[in-house]
């Protein structure tokens, strides 16, 4: 059976440097039902950042293992996004 996970992440950037969190963008794993833009939101609210969504970035499907480490297609949903209060993120 074929297994597909999909991602959503947030490119925040901030004095032209691009935010990670463990070398990784802000973000988190979509489960049913779930929008990809509150999950972008909620991740980064729990690390600590106020973001705002700027837009939507082309989406990428790639090889890979999803949250439980089983390999499958995942799909990547990301955003350019702002710190609040910043400039414009890009």
């Amino acid at each position: 059976m074929a297994r597909i996970a999909i991602r959503s992440d947030a490119v925040v950037l901030k004095d032209g440097k691009i935010l990670l969190e463990d070398g990784r963008l802000i973000g988190n794993w979509i489960k049913v039902g779930e929008d990809a833009e509150e999950v972008c939101r909620e991740t980064a609210t729990k690390m600590g950042m106020d973001i705002e969504l700027i837009k939507p970035l082309h989406p990428t499907v790639r090889w890979g293992t999803n949250e439980k480490g089983e390999k499958c297609t995942v799909v990547n949903l990301s955003y350019l996004a702002k710190l609040k209060g910043e400039e414009d993120g890009g």
